[in-house]
């Protein structure tokens, strides 16, 4: 269980890497 868990954690950190490329995108 613990590549689920990885997969979890992979899937969370999706979110957070889009967003904080737009917000780089938008700032420049």
């Amino acid at each position: 269980m613990l590549g689920c868990k990885r997969y979890g954690s992979v899937i969370s950190a999706i979110p957070q890497q889009l967003s904080r490329f737009n917000f780089n995108t938008i700032d420049s």
